[in-house]
């Protein structure tokens, strides 16, 4: 068992009550970006608490239903996070580059609430969906961790699963460029700017860009590294290899890979 145990479950579940706090607050202005921010970090948060308190120590297949849909809220929110960061800063970008005479109607709102639940909602359901072709088996038990997904080291993998986060991460960091830019050009109209926009004020405005940056701050660096430690420690191999199989075994606690004559122990996975 880890030693720490339990000091990640305890700060996961205090991250998952101090991030829907303000979720009030973010329907009554409907700021949709922050909204979806909140839902997919809080599934994020309680999922890993879930996670490592009912797997500390151990790898016993328990909750095999818990784990088809944990498995799935991670894969979600590694791409529902950094969309609702996208989302933000595009808003942020629309504001600000908006004259000040301008009036933003109600199908204007209207038609942005839906562009921005397309983006954070059905693109991660898209991309959740899209895994299933590079899956290996329904799920990996990590001690300490919990659940976690089990994908093929492919080609076909590092363009469905590794891909998207980075590419929704660097739009998020063009918009957010786009809008510091133009938020640096208005300054001096910056009160007419938010005037249409309830609940937004210019300190508001800085709060939220450094919330997307702080995001774009962790994915980015998170995702290049993830990608290029993984292409570099293992070779990619093929979706059926002729010389490395998976022993899989839905009673086992423990299973083994064997890749030529060399055997050497995994995590328990389940099929």
């Amino acid at each position: 068992m880890d030693p720490t145990y339990p000091v990640f479950p305890i700060f996961a579940f205090f991250g998952f009550l101090l991030t829907i706090v303000p979720l009030y607050w973010q329907f009554e202005a409907w700021n949709v970006g922050i909204i979806w921010y909140i839902f997919w970090t809080a599934l994020y948060c309680i999922s890993q608490y879930f996670n490592s308190v009912v797997w500390a120590g151990n790898v016993v297949n328990s909750a095999p239903a818990w784990c088809e849909i944990s498995m799935r809220i991670i894969m979600g929110a590694s791409v529902g996070i950094p969309a609702a960061s996208l989302c933000i800063n595009r808003r942020l970008y629309c504001i600000a580059s908006v004259p000040p005479v301008a009036i933003v109607s109600k199908a204007d709102k209207r038609r942005d609430i839906i562009i921005d639940s397309f983006i954070c909602g059905l693109v991660p359901a898209f991309y959740i969906a899209l895994q299933i072709g590079v899956q290996r088996h329904r799920f990996d038990i990590l001690e300490d961790v919990g659940c976690s997904a089990a994908l093929f080291n492919s080609l076909p993998t590092y363009f469905v699963s590794s891909a998207p986060p980075l590419v929704l991460s660097f739009a998020s960091a063009v918009y957010l460029s786009f809008s510091q830019t133009a938020f640096a050009a208005a300054r001096a109209t910056l009160g007419d700017d938010f005037a249409g926009h309830k609940n937004l004020t210019p300190t508001r405005f800085l709060r939220l860009s450094g919330l997307a940056f702080s995001v774009l701050l962790i994915t980015v660096p998170l995702g290049l590294l993830t990608l290029a430690t993984t292409a570099t420690a293992v070779l990619l191999s093929n979706q059926v290899s002729r010389t490395c199989r998976p022993s899989i075994s839905t009673s086992s606690r423990r299973s083994r890979v064997i890749c030529g004559r060399r055997t050497r122990p995994i995590v328990s996975p389940w099929n």
